[in-house]
């Protein structure tokens, strides 16, 4: 039913330890939605897709789109567990404060 249905949304997805929490999620049975920025670098990813491992391909350099084109594919589907674990890199991200 709709109040045992669980969903995920795993951001920096597509390797490391966001790889690991798809792998995870999808074992436990859940809906995983999973951002990646870069399609050369996601193959893995992109080869398990199927009912409960949506992809989406966003880039978090620009927040706005990333977050409407989120907000267009989960479609206002109730999230259980959100997992923020993309990196952002700046060209001034060595600089502190």
């Amino acid at each position: 039913s709709f109040l045992d249905a669980k969903t995920v949304l795993i951001t920096g997805a597509n390797q490391g330890i966001g790889g690991g929490f798809v792998k995870h999620y999808l074992h436990q049975g859940y809906k995983v939605y999973a951002t990646y920025r870069s399609q050369e670098k996601s193959e893995e990813l992109l080869k398990g897709k199927g009912d409960n491992l949506i992809p989406i391909q966003i880039d978090f350099e620009k927040p706005t789109a990333a977050a409407q084109k989120i907000k267009e594919v989960i479609n206002d589907e109730p999230l259980d567990v959100m997992i923020l674990n993309a990196g952002y890199f700046s060209y001034q991200a060595h600089k502190l404060g």
